[in-house]
């Protein structure tokens, strides 16, 4: 990236992370940027959109199983140890929307996140980071025995059709809370047909933003690869036992749900 674009970019970075934490700018809205990302249908297209051909980097690490059996829910992480680790993606291959996840990560917040993904077919998943305006990938291909990208189903609800409560953990240990979420959502990828032949209508969580008392902490932008019912894991430094964690989602119809929890 060219000094004079990196030097804009932090410049625009820095102002929608004051605005974010304002809460004069909703989390959606701090993402305009790699909108176009989420609407690519290629990797290289996401790629494009996020700034560019990442550098590949032996500082990424991606833990995800080599073989999976069931592609609706892949279970992978990714953690960085480049300085100065600002955003992490989780790009996978051959799907409808490759662009399964974009993370952001303030201050104090450890360069790791796990999740569960659906996978069309056998490809590679790659981890992007952008560190210090720059992006790092790293890439590996996980075959699968059933394809997933078309799994959704009506999520666990509680009374008056209102989104169910998230199981939300916090665990301090030597230093750092390891905060655990479990969401109750359909994920539905807009790929899946009912019985009667009809395309169901995506259904699924676009913003996550997780905060310890009132302060940010993280921010994510999902897309439809994202597994039905998600599970979110990241670490938090700072935080001690019976102070507040919550989190946030907001899905693409609109709908919103808050939980929140004391560090045990």
């Amino acid at each position: 990236m060219p000094s004079a674009n990196r030097r804009e970019f932090l410049l625009q970075g820095s102002l929608w992370t004051g605005l974010l934490g304002c809460g004069l700018l909703t989390p959606r809205q701090a993402w305009a940027l790699p909108e176009a990302a989420f609407d690519a249908t290629t990797v290289e297209g996401a790629l494009k959109a996020l700034g560019g051909q990442p550098v590949a980097s032996k500082d990424i690490a991606l833990q995800v199983q080599d073989i999976v059996e069931d592609g609706a829910v892949v279970p992978l992480s990714v953690s960085s140890n480049l300085p100065r680790t600002q955003e992490m993606f989780v790009i996978v291959d051959k799907n409808p929307a490759p662009l399964a996840a974009g993370f952001t990560l303030e201050a104090g917040t450890d360069a790791f996140v796990a999740l569960r993904v659906k996978m069309n077919e056998s490809a590679l998943i790659h981890a992007v980071v952008r560190a210090e305006g720059r992006l790092f990938m790293v890439a590996k291909e996980t075959r699968v025995t059933l394809g997933g990208c078309g799994a959704g189903a009506p999520g666990p609800q509680d009374g008056a059709g209102a989104p169910a409560p998230m199981r939300l953990r916090g665990q301090f240990k030597d230093g750092v809370t390891d905060v655990r979420v479990l969401m109750a959502h359909p994920m539905e990828s807009g790929q899946r047909k009912d019985a009667a032949g009809k395309a169901v209508p995506a259904h699924h969580i676009t913003d996550v933003v997780a905060r310890h008392g009132d302060r940010t902490v993280l921010s994510a932008r999902w897309g439809p690869s994202v597994s039905r019912n998600p599970f979110l894991h990241f670490r938090l430094r700072g935080a001690k036992p019976g102070e507040r964690i919550s989190v946030t989602w907001t899905d693409n119809r609109g709908q919103r749900r808050t939980d929140e929890a004391l560090i045990a």
